[in-house]
């Protein structure tokens, strides 16, 4: 069930044996939520991570951040639960 309005690309259909989420699917919306998280070591980590594993490059997707402050947690659930799962 999907409770948040927010349209994030589809990763499971990017998930690569073993289990590996298509970076470049997903990082933009990692490096656009990273300024509205608390714990910046975390996520900088997610970055470094999903950053090797990117393949050849592409223009990355240029993503739109809610300004509000309770959309910003709407919106990093909702990248956090669409990157879970393909994990």
């Amino acid at each position: 069930m999907d409770s948040t309005p927010y349209t994030l690309p589809s990763l499971t259909s990017y998930c690569q044996p073993p289990h590996i989420a298509n970076s470049l699917a997903i990082l933009p919306y990692f490096r656009a939520i990273q300024p509205l998280v608390d714990n910046k070591a975390d996520m900088d980590e997610i970055i470094e991570q999903l950053s090797k594993l990117n393949i050849p490059h592409e223009p990355e997707t240029e993503v739109s951040v809610p300004e509000n402050t309770f959309e910003h947690k709407r919106f990093i659930s909702a990248v956090v639960q669409k990157f879970s799962t393909c994990m």
